[in-house]
């Protein structure tokens, strides 16, 4: 049943790897593409896949002008929503029928926080939450995807933040899918949202004023990726 569900709707489950991922429009190779993630930050045979991806036509980028990554925290001041500014990654869809084992990397500043209260933006990349200073970026790499009906599906995956790794499930929905448009290949919309644990990840500071839970919502754009 499942498997008849994934080779069905091939296209939509590349849209739902996406999530919260953006590729540089001005890529001039594919390398650029998966630069963010050389290094040794993510296992090389991933960071291959992507490449290989890029140069078979079977990577997508988001669109970061139509894109977002916000995040949500309960406070005594109220509820403090903000957005990531910069992000970058991609993801691939495999073209063998029954194959669900594409592959979606993200990256996250964890200094582009866009809070409209300066105070609560240096708080949140200050040294008591995400010390941008030395911790950058987050990380996202994709395990798997699975489908709850035609149009949803919870994407799993590693999070990395503070340098400490949790595996996290996304609720993903589909919003829009449209067929080839010109050049540019399929355009894919989706949303997707996930509540985490501030304290699994080592963030601890004013537990007793600030919640614990962190909801995360985004919404992003896509269209395949030419070199």
């Amino acid at each position: 049943m499942i498997l008849s569900i994934l080779n069905k709707f091939r296209h939509t489950l590349a849209g739902l790897v996406l999530v919260g991922m953006v590729v540089p429009a001005n890529a001039s190779s594919n390398a650029d593409v998966c630069s963010p993630f050389q290094g040794g930050k993510v296992d090389s045979a991933v960071v291959q896949h992507m490449l290989d991806a890029a140069s078979k036509g079977q990577l997508y980028q988001i669109q970061s002008d139509t894109s977002r990554i916000g995040f949500c925290i309960d406070s005594p001041i109220g509820l403090i929503e903000g957005d990531f500014k910069q992000f970058q990654g991609g993801f691939t869809m495999e073209q063998q029928a029954g194959d669900n084992q594409g592959k979606a990397l993200f990256r996250v500043e964890t200094g582009s926080v866009d809070v409209s209260n300066s105070f609560v933006r240096n708080m949140l990349e200050g040294e008591s939450f995400l010390d941008s200073e030395h911790f950058p970026e987050m990380l996202f790499v994709s395990k798997g995807f699975y489908w709850v009906n035609e149009n949803e599906a919870v994407l799993v995956g590693d999070l990395t933040i503070r340098d400490v790794t949790r595996t996290v499930g996304f609720h993903v929905e589909m919003i829009e899918q449209e067929s080839e448009i010109g050049q540019d290949g399929q355009l894919v919309q989706v949303k997707a949202s996930t509540r985490i644990s501030r304290a699994a990840f080592g963030i601890i500071s004013m537990s007793s004023v600030v919640s614990d839970d962190i909801s995360l919502c985004m919404q992003v754009e896509a269209v395949r990726y030419s070199a």
